[in-house]
């Protein structure tokens, strides 16, 4: 119950009424009206029943006026019941259309978790302790990073995986019978942050990226692929200490790590050659039969670039006459066939 104060209604009415408007978000939501007895007309304040409408949030105001009956009771209460009729319909219609859109959604989400499934489950599966040339891969969770055996007591990570409390690779420090003292420095692939998230674990190490990677990896910019978009941009803390350029070498102890750009995935991707060893991160994956294919185009800034970029470098390790042992990478097993299913990605390609 609440209470409606209004000036007098006219002095000369043989019956009156009060017409008021439920307003919700300037929006008029329900239109009532009240037939008011002759022995009440004329007071200032009479009780009003309010009856709560559904599926409406949030404060809602009254607007009326009065006016006068010329067809009695009866016609008004036939009017106010035809109105609340025409209110119930339109009420009815915006819930149909809330669970039309409702459903239009869940269809998007539940193909989207089909392709996200259908992605990692047709990967080549990572394997934890995979080695060759001193390159030693460590599973992560559903992500892996690489350990570079720098000397006896020094190691450098390629990127720092999705833990932030970092067991995966406190633990193989622990088998080396080593602490987070012995890392010196930390080479990302890109900033997505299940590659980054133990960084700040290891304040001794030098931190690197390719220029173009730092903002994101500093969490001053956000990604530009189709999911990664929506994630807020939140500083991570990380500093990168060392800026890096495409083809420079990098030397780590007396361990040379060779800088190569493949943006696509993320604007400013890279791929470390170390040891004959290709790191490519999440720039391209393995499949269950053993091929070489594409970044995963729904978290990735540009599909066509990440293809190009990769067909790029196979053209340029083979004309360069590098030396490639295995090609590994973050979110699936690695290939030890050398170079080949590079360049077999560029032909079917």
């Amino acid at each position: 119950m609440g209470r409606w104060f209004h000036p007098y209604p006219p002095a000369d009415a043989a019956h009156v009424g009060l017409s008021f408007g439920i307003f919700h978000s300037g929006l008029e939501i329900a239109e009532i009206e009240l037939g008011i007895p002759r022995d009440d007309h004329r007071r200032q304040a009479f009780p009003v029943e309010i009856k709560t409408i559904e599926h409406v949030v949030g404060p809602a105001i009254l607007l009326g006026q009065w006016f006068e009956v010329e067809a009695g009771l009866d016609q008004l209460q036939s009017r106010r019941k035809v109105k609340m009729r025409n209110i119930g319909a339109t009420i009815a219609s915006m819930i149909l259309l809330a669970e039309i859109l409702g459903l239009i959604f869940l269809g998007v989400v539940i193909a989207l978790a089909a392709l996200l499934v259908i992605a990692f489950t047709s990967r080549r599966a990572i394997i934890d302790g995979f080695e060759m040339a001193g390159v030693r891969v460590v599973k992560d969770g559903f992500v892996s990073l690489c350990f570079l055996q720098i000397n006896d007591r020094e190691v450098a990570l390629i990127d720092a995986g999705i833990d932030s409390s970092g067991r995966a690779i406190l633990a193989e420090l622990s088998r080396r019978g080593l602490g987070r003292e012995a890392v010196k420095a930390i080479l990302l692939t890109h900033g997505h942050r299940d590659h980054i998230a133990a960084v700040n674990l290891f304040q001794n190490a030098q931190v690197m990226a390719l220029a173009a990677e730092v903002d994101l990896v500093e969490g001053r910019a956000a990604g530009r692929g189709p999911l990664t978009r929506f994630l807020p941009v939140v500083p991570t803390r990380i500093k990168v200490t060392r800026a890096l350029e495409d083809g420079e070498a990098v030397s780590i102890g007396n361990v040379p790590i060779r800088v190569f750009e493949v943006p696509g995935h993320t604007g400013g991707s890279a791929a470390f050659l170390a040891n004959g060893v290709l790191i490519l991160g999440d720039s391209a994956d393995a499949a269950r039969d053993g091929h070489l294919r594409c970044a995963n185009w729904l978290f990735s800034d540009n599909a066509a670039r990440n293809r190009t970029s990769l067909i790029r470098l196979g053209q340029r390790l083979s004309q360069e006459g590098i030396e490639v042992k295995a090609l590994v990478f973050s979110h699936s097993g690695a290939l030890p066939q050398g170079l080949t299913p590079l360049m077999k990605f560029a032909q079917r390609t």
